[in-house]
């Protein structure tokens, strides 16, 4: 279960937003956009789980890398960011798109959350890495249409029965930590 003190914050800069806006438009998601910054928040999700990863926020996010992994898991073939730019509430969940999770399986999933009230990501605004949870476990999740959402279901899993960020880390042997 995840607890507050487990969710990692992470400072965005005016580079990464400015990097995002650079390269949203040169990449041609064919799928249903829900709002005009799915493509905004998804990358910048992307840049957020990088940083904390791997201490940069460029590492497996050039235009190439991101054009290459489409249809893929995010980075190293097992890691799919999952974002959504909402006010945080314990209420939240995990989406995955059933039609994604028929399709391909990544080992995890990540949650990061941009948490704010408006349909925007600025240096102001809180991105936090919410937690993990392996990709077969995500398919347990109640099967629904996400509110106003209807072209599609997702399996959800609440944020509170997420795993800590820290617990990936030694699962994947990987012990460096970055203070951002």
């Amino acid at each position: 279960m995840i607890l507050d003190t487990d969710v990692q914050l992470i400072d965005i800069t005016s580079d990464m937003i400015q990097y995002v806006n650079r390269i949203k438009t040169k990449l041609g998601i064919e799928r249903t956009k829900e709002s005009e910054i799915d493509t905004e928040v998804g990358l910048m999700g992307e840049l957020v789980f990088a940083k904390w990863w791997y201490g940069d926020y460029m590492k497996g996010n050039t235009l190439q890398d991101l054009k290459n992994n489409f249809g893929h898991a995010d980075f190293d073939g097992k890691f799919e960011i999952k974002a959504s730019c909402h006010k945080w509430s314990e209420k939240l969940h995990l989406p995955v798109r059933e039609d994604y999770a028929n399709k391909r399986t990544p080992q995890y999933y990540v949650q990061v959350l941009f948490d704010t009230d408006k349909a925007a990501i600025t240096t102001e605004t809180r991105a936090l890495i919410i937690g993990w949870i392996h990709g077969e476990q995500a398919k347990n999740g109640e099967l629904r249409a996400m509110g106003k959402i209807t072209s599609f279901k997702c399996y959800l899993t609440p944020f509170t029965e997420l795993s800590p960020m820290s617990d990936l880390r030694e699962i994947e042997g990987v012990f460096e930590s970055y203070d951002w």
